[in-house]
C-alpha cells in the first residue's frame, strides 16, 4: 500500500470519537489531490434506510473530514466528481464497532460490502481515512481546443484498419 504524508499540518491533531476522512487522489498520479469532490454521507438503519445524509467536499488539499458515530453503519457515495473528472459512483459501506461488539448491518445490504473498522479497547477514538481514485475524463474538450480523430477510409468510405493497406494509402497533398 502507499502511505500518504501530509506535509502541510504540524503538530498533533487530539480525536475525540470517530471521523471519516476522504482523501481525494488522481487515479494516474497518486499525489496530484483534488479539491472539489462531493459526497454523500448517509446514516443507515437496520432496515438500511437513511436517517441522515450529510454532505462533504474535499478542499485544496484534496481532504475532507466528518464526524460520525459508532456502531452507525455509512454509505459515501460520490455525487459530483472534481472539475476535468470522471464521477466515481460506487458506494463505499463502513462501520466502526468498539473491540468485542458486533455491529448490527443493514438487512438490504450484502454484509460483504461492509468494511468494519474497530476500536481497540483502551482507545477512545478512530479515523477512517478513505482514499478514493479519480481518473481524468478524456473527453472534455478544453475552450478553444479542437480533438481532431485521424482515421483513414477507403473508396467505399469505410475504415481502414488493416496495418498493410494503411501504407498503401496515398500521401495527402
Amino acid at each position: 500500500g502507499k502511505t500518504s504524508v501530509d506535509k502541510s499540518t504540524s503538530g498533533s491533531t487530539t480525536l475525540s470519537g470517530e471521523r471519516l476522512t476522504i482523501i481525494k487522489h488522481d487515479a494516474a498520479q497518486y499525489g496530484n489531490l483534488l479539491s472539489g469532490a462531493v459526497f454523500s454521507v448517509e446514516a443507515l438503519d437496520a432496515d438500511g434506510k437513511v436517517t441522515k445524509t450529510e454532505t462533504m467536499t474535499t478542499g485544496s488539499n484534496g481532504k475532507s473530514s466528518l464526524t460520525v458515530e459508532k456502531n452507525v453503519v455509512y454509505r459515501v457515495t460520490e455525487t459530483q466528481a472534481p472539475a476535468g473528472y470522471v464521477l466515481d459512483d460506487t458506494p463505499y459501506y463502513f462501520v466502526i464497532v468498539q473491540e468485542g461488539t458486533k455491529p448490527t448491518l443493514p438487512s438490504n445490504i450484502d454484509s460483504s460490502l461492509v468494511n468494519i473498522y474497530t476500536v481497540p479497547q483502551g482507545q477512545s477514538s478512530l479515523e477512517v481515512l478513505l482514499d478514493r481514485y479519480n481518473r481524468k475524463d478524456t473527453t472534455i474538450v478544453k475552450a478553444g481546443e479542437i480533438r481532431v480523430l485521424k482515421q483513414w477510409v477507403d473508396a467505399n468510405g469505410s475504415p481502414i484498419t488493416d496495418p498493410v493497406a494503411l501504407t498503401k494509402v496515398p500521401e495527402v497533398k
